[in-house]
């Protein structure tokens, strides 16, 4: 597996969903009659062949850890990021792309650690810690009872 590939269990599923249906000839890898399936991020030709080039390692064909990869730069690139697999390693997690015609992925997999940690944690969709360093959620029931203390209806 590519370090650069390496994502939380929940978005490697919604990502391997995505691998296939962009594999519309079944082949369990994304050429050039799949490639088309980038184009649906609205990003120029030309940034999508440059993801391409850094995605592809092996045969001019992408598999599932590729993909993902891709994924992550064009992500990188909606962001406004610098496209490149550097970029990919200093960031813990990448959010999921923005693609036309394709649901996007629940945002409930992303929620902020505390303001000391500055960091993002990662759970699945029951709100269980599924993050790669292994860290749990410690969100108190006291914190949100003070936030919900704190407003005022208007």
């Amino acid at each position: 597996m590519r370090v650069e590939s390496q994502v939380p269990p929940v978005q490697r599923t919604y990502y391997e969903e995505l691998f296939k249906s962009a594999d519309l000839d079944r082949d369990g890898e994304i050429g050039v009659t799949d490639a088309a399936f980038f184009r649906k991020s609205m990003l120029p030709n030309e940034t999508l062949g440059e993801i391409w080039m850094l995605s592809d390692v092996k045969n001019g064909k992408l598999d599932i850890d590729d993909f993902i990869v891709a994924l992550k730069l064009i992500s990188l690139a909606q962001l406004g990021a610098p496209i490149s697999l550097d970029s990919i390693r200093m960031m813990p997690v990448v959010p999921p792309p923005k693609l036309q015609e394709v649901a996007p992925m629940p945002f409930d997999w992303v929620q902020h650690w505390n303001t000391v940690t500055q960091g993002a944690r990662v759970v699945d969709s029951t709100g269980r810690a599924n993050h790669p360093r292994g860290h749990i959620q410690q969100e108190s029931t006291e914190r949100q009872s003070q936030w919900n203390a704190s407003k005022v209806d208007l």
